[in-house]
């Protein structure tokens, strides 16, 4: 399958596991091939078995890895919260790209979120969008 089931969350600072925020939390993340290589090479190189997570590790530090790592690429520094509207956006400006009709549904189901915070925190990438539309009036 191209899929992780997201079920659980870690709760945050800790490593205690948890159900997940909302009931939109509970879903299926689809990844493109590579990505799904990428995480069975993962899962099998650190032996992870059944309902074992994948990654078993707080905010903390991934924060710290972030920054470390940024700062040898000589990059800025996100959040790792920052990944996730990145994703976003990317998703958002793909459906531009490509002509399609930005889809809210399949983006808020991606992130776990509702269409409504989807489409109130990310529809200003769009503006531009808009206005052509007006002038095919």
């Amino acid at each position: 399958e191209r899929y992780v089931s997201i079920n659980k969350s870690i709760l945050h600072y800790s490593k205690i596991m948890s159900s997940p925020k909302t009931k939109n939390s509970y879903r299926k993340s689809y990844f493109n091939k590579s990505n799904i290589e990428m995480m069975k090479n993962y899962i099998e190189n650190k032996g992870i078995k059944g309902d074992e997570t994948m990654f078993n590790i707080v905010d903390q530090a991934v924060a710290f890895k972030i920054k470390k790592y940024a700062k040898l690429a000589g990059i800025k520094s996100i959040t790792s919260h920052g990944f996730r509207h990145s994703c976003c956006s990317m998703l958002i400006q793909a459906y531009i790209d490509h002509n399609l009709t930005i889809n809210f549904k399949q983006i808020s189901s991606h992130l776990g979120d509702t269409v409504d915070t989807v489409y109130q925190v990310y529809s200003h990438l769009y503006e531009d969008e808009k206005k052509k539309i007006i002038d095919l009036l």
